[in-house]
C-alpha cells in the first residue's frame, strides 16, 4: 500500500478523487503533504494543485513557500 492509499485508508481526510491528477501525482501530492502539511487537511493540499498549459499534463502546488511541478510519473521538481 503506497503512502496516499495509507494515508486515505487511515480516514485522515476525507478523500475525493479527481480525474485530472495520476495516481502518481497523487502520491507525490501525499508524500509533500507527509513532510510538511502547511497547515491543510491532504484534502485541501490535493484540491490546491493547479493544472500547468504545455507542460504535457504536470500539475504545480504551492508547498514551503515554492511552487512544485509535478510530472505525470510523480517526479517533483521547483
Amino acid at each position: 500500500m503506497n503512502l496516499s492509499e495509507q494515508l486515505i485508508s487511515q480516514k485522515l481526510t476525507p478523500y475525493i478523487e479527481r480525474a485530472d491528477i495520476t495516481p502518481e501525482q497523487k502520491e507525490a501530492l501525499a508524500r509533500k503533504w507527509a513532510q510538511d502539511d502547511n497547515g491543510m487537511t491532504l484534502q485541501e493540499f490535493i484540491d490546491s494543485a493547479q493544472p500547468t498549459f504545455f507542460m504535457d499534463d504536470a500539475i504545480v502546488v504551492k508547498w514551503c513557500n515554492m511552487w512544485l511541478a509535478i510530472e505525470t510519473s510523480g517526479h517533483c521538481h521547483s
